[in-house]
């Protein structure tokens, strides 16, 4: 019977909202009328008679001259307050479609009042039936059975973001979040006794013959408990700022080291500025809704159900006051926070986008001056700007509302009490009064306990929207599984002899097509490398040379067929022991900031795989820093830090491995002139050296590692010809054991390779040697043709 009345009182609420938003849309004085009638009546019908009023609602409504955007209110509110999404969705179906309903407003209330007296009705109305509500045939194909559960699904699983994102709490930080939660109770339980002792006072005040001691005893408690809940309040804030760091710290570790983790297919799915802005924007979002959100989350509620306990007992017209502006607050945070809730989604969005604007201009500063698109790129970014400003201001103007609102339902509820109170004690008998007197202090005490309770909770609102897009941005990234996986082999095949194969690449007809391309990349590549060849690749621009070696390194894995290394296909390999083989020089040079010595020594292998710590990068673990142990920790790498004995420091050794290695590359004539040499600064990106200089110290770095097999993806491409020969024979003879795999688009710089590999959209169309390809493969000829003389080509 309760839940009977309970259902009935919403589907009025909620009908007496979506007419009052008609009504101001559409400027009819019949419609709160209309919809009044169908709910008065409506009590008198079973659920699915009051469902058929509603209907008849929607239908008056679907005829109203509307603008768009407040049709597009009322749907908002018909589909989010009330339980009839079919019907809402229909109204707002007929409305689109049809546009201008041509039905006038005068025969619309027939339909939209079927319990308005007939004098009000046109008489040619009258006559006519009211017609049967029947579902409307649709054409439209019906979705799958399992579609519904599965919407279900993802939404129960977006409810509870922000419950997922806590699995990556630490035991001591349940721990702390525990200790802090026994403080909150404690601090409740302290500010609820107040007005107890507030009664006493009053009623020592009021009782003729008190003595003066006993109210300054009651004040003395009533100032202890106070400085008591002082303290918890201080306690709690002291915790939650101490987990919201050490869990936003491992957050964002964690999502370093996913994204470092990721291959290109995984990259591609997440833009830069969006990886940044979730490592930052969003991680500082979950910490300031764990520092201030989560202790009003917890305290709020404990505070609110006290408080109620402790007044239900001391007054039916002062409770149902107390009632009554709960009901007004609920309602209004709901109807806020399912208006703003969509824009905070967005909002990060946003926040990528702006940040994209602006990584791309500051990125491409020189093309933007070159072309004076100084306007164009400052319209881009206005346009992401006013899009973020735009969106911010709605959720700010509508988040605006809840203060104002919890301080007029407060004020509000304290004059009634106080007037109920007045009528109350007027109708009293004499020994009466002072009892209906303290209990009214004392409710009136409670009550604002009660709104103070949903106003913070309100102020949890304000936070709780984006904190909730924030984790589930950051959970995109930490569930998203890498297709490239470890395997078990950390060594290749052994030759006859025992001993381990080295510097051997075989591809087996091997065929690539990139996630999001219908048309292969790769089709049937076969060839065979062995230690100490040099094998090139060579073709037109958009071949498939570059896709071919990011093959080995496992940056992709093959659609079909084999790579091996060593005998052994690279799906089987150990990721870090398949790279630890491999010294790779990309197509665009990449420096880090440091020193030139700092990036030469990028990746060392002279240790084994290990770092120059002496540790595998797989066993360097994250700093708990919820832990007094992982503080002490990071206090010992400060100091350290702040000594100049880092990790990064190299030994003697280490050095002259980084001179002989700059040699190779042929850097040493430009780093021995930097001041500083070898500890000269690198800047960021590399932008303080010149695009040759960056490709010889990529070099150095790959000559560095002492690797089985030599990766140049087109490195020789900014390089003069001499300093492009004289590097080449430098590998020759200093790396001679080394396998080495070049991508080239200059014939010299490839025409003494053991072996040519000519591409031709994607296909292998030529094999051998230069002079072989030069009699044997026209697509080789025509390369040749356009770049060397006819007297080269004769020898």
């Amino acid at each position: 019977m309760a839940s009977s009345y309970v259902s009935r009182v919403c589907e009025w609420s909620a009908g007496a909202v979506a007419a009052a938003v008609i009504r101001f849309a559409a400027g009819s004085r019949f419609a709160v009328g209309g919809w009044f009638a169908v709910c008065s009546r409506s009590t008198a019908y079973s659920r699915s008679a009051a469902y058929g009023r509603f209907a008849t609602y929607s239908r008056f409504a679907a005829g109203l001259p509307l603008p768009r955007r407040y049709l597009l209110l009322i749907r908002r509110v018909l589909s989010r307050v009330l339980p009839l999404r079919r019907s809402a969705t229909a109204f707002l179906a007929r409305r689109s479609i049809a546009g201008a309903h041509p039905t006038s407003s005068l025969a619309l209330r027939s339909v939209a009042s079927p319990f308005a007296s007939p004098s009000s009705q046109p008489s040619a109305q009258l006559a006519q039936p009211r017609p049967q509500l029947r579902p409307r045939p649709s054409n439209r194909p019906q979705p799958p059975s399992h579609t519904r559960p599965e919407r279900a699904q993802t939404r129960t699983s977006e409810r509870i973001i922000v419950i997922r994102i806590c699995k990556y709490l630490s035991k001591f930080e349940w721990f702390q979040l525990f200790v802090g939660l026994l403080f909150i109770v404690a601090g409740v339980f302290l500010e609820l006794k107040l007005p107890d002792y507030m009664a006493d006072i009053t009623r020592l005040v009021e009782t003729p013959g008190s003595k003066m001691h006993d109210i300054w005893v009651a004040g003395g408690k009533m100032l202890a408990v106070s400085l008591g809940a002082v303290l918890c309040t201080v306690a709690v804030g002291f915790i939650a700022a101490r987990v919201s760091a050490s869990f936003t710290q491992r957050l964002r570790s964690l999502e370093f080291r996913r994204v470092e983790s990721f291959g290109l297919e995984e990259l591609n799915k997440f833009s830069t500025a969006s990886l940044i802005t979730r490592s930052t924007n969003d991680v500082t979002q979950i910490q300031m809704f764990i520092t201030m959100g989560l202790i009003m989350l917890v305290k709020s509620p404990i505070m609110a159900v006290w408080a109620v306990c402790k007044i239900a007992g001391k007054g039916a017209d002062w409770t149902l006051a107390t009632g009554v502006a709960v009901v007004i607050v609920m309602s209004a945070v709901a109807l806020i926070m399912s208006l703003v809730m969509p824009k905070f989604r967005s909002m990060q969005a946003l926040t990528d986008n702006i940040n994209r604007v602006a990584r791309e201009n500051l990125t491409g500063l020189r093309v933007v001056r070159a072309y004076n698109a100084e306007d164009y790129q400052q319209g881009k970014f206005d346009k992401a700007n006013r899009d973020l400003t735009e969106t911010q201001l709605f959720t700010n103007r509508a988040m605006s509302i809840m203060m104002p609102l919890m301080n007029t339902v407060m004020n509000g509820l304290m004059l009634a009490v106080y007037w109920i109170g007045a009528y109350l004690i007027s109708d009293a008998g004499l020994m009466d009064k002072l009892t209906l007197f303290s209990n009214m202090v004392v409710f009136s005490s409670y009550a604002v306990q009660v709104i103070m309770s949903f106003l913070m909770m309100s102020m949890v609102f304000v936070l709780w929207p984006r904190a909730d897009v924030s984790a589930k941005r950051i959970l995109e990234v930490l569930d998203t599984k890498p297709r490239v996986t470890d395997g078990e082999r950390m060594e290749g095949v052994k030759n006859a002899d025992g001993t381990p194969m080295r510097g051997s690449v075989e591809f087996r007809d091997v065929s690539f097509s990139y996630p999001d391309s219908r048309e292969p990349m790769l089709e049937h590549v076969s060839f065979t490398a062995q230690q100490g060849q040099t094998v090139a690749f060579i073709g037109s621009t958009g071949s498939g040379k570059t896709t071919l070696v990011n093959l080995v390194p496992r940056f992709y894995d093959a659609t079909d067929g084999q790579v091996l290394i060593d005998g052994v296909d690279v799906r089987d390999y150990n990721l870090q022991a398949l790279r630890d083989k491999i010294g790779y020089v990309p197509q665009q040079s990449v420096m880090f900031k440091g020193t030139v010595a700092s990036n030469i020594a990028f990746g060392d292998k002279s240790q084994g795989g290990k770092t120059v710590a002496g540790e595998r990068v797989g066993d360097v673990g994250l700093i708990d820093m919820s832990t007094p142990q992982g503080r002490a920790h990071e206090r010992e790498l400060r100091q350290a830090d702040a000594e100049g004995n880092t990790i990064s420091r190299l030994t003697d050794a280490q050095m002259e491995d980084v001179r002989k290695s700059s040699a190779v590359a042929k850097a040493d004539e430009f780093v021995t002139r930097m001041e500083g040499t070898y500890e000269a600064p690198i800047a960021q990106g590399g932008s303080n050296v010149s695009g040759g200089q960056k490709q010889r110290l990529s070099i150095a770095r790959a000559v560095w590692r002492h690797p089985e097999i030599l990766v140049f993806d087109d490195s020789f491409s900014a390089l003069d010809f001499r300093t492009d020969h004289d590097v080449r024979e430098a590998l020759a003879r200093e790396a001679g054991d080394a396998t080495k795999l070049i991508v080239a688009q200059r014939i010299g710089t490839i025409m003494d390779a053991d072996r040519i590999i000519v591409l031709d959209q994607g296909r292998v169309v030529g094999q051998g040697t230069h002079k072989e390809l030069l009699r044997d493969c026209e697509v080789y000829q025509q390369i040749a043709e356009s770049q060397l003389s006819e007297a080269e080509l004769a020898s």
